[in-house]
């Protein structure tokens, strides 16, 4: 597993050393990876979101190279 060193101030890093121990985290580490595993979840969720409502807006109304092409030109391919 790769290390990642993170400065802080000395009140961040009270803060940190707080919160793991008030949420039952082993330490500060425990406690910052479960922030990033949820951080990452949150968007993982929102990205399914997105394409569960792509797939359920149906077919385009217009081709593939249509949409392209407008993008390209940042217009609107309807």
């Amino acid at each position: 597993m790769g290390a990642i060193t993170v400065r802080m101030s000395e009140a961040m890093q009270a803060y940190v050393e707080a919160q793991a121990a008030e949420q039952g985290y082993a330490d500060g580490e425990a406690f910052l990876q479960a922030l990033i595993m949820d951080h990452h979840a949150r968007h993982v969720e929102a990205l399914h979101a997105a394409l569960a409502e792509g797939l359920a807006s149906g077919p385009a109304s217009a081709s593939a190279e249509a949409i392209l092409a407008a993008a390209a030109r940042g217009g609107d391919a309807a």
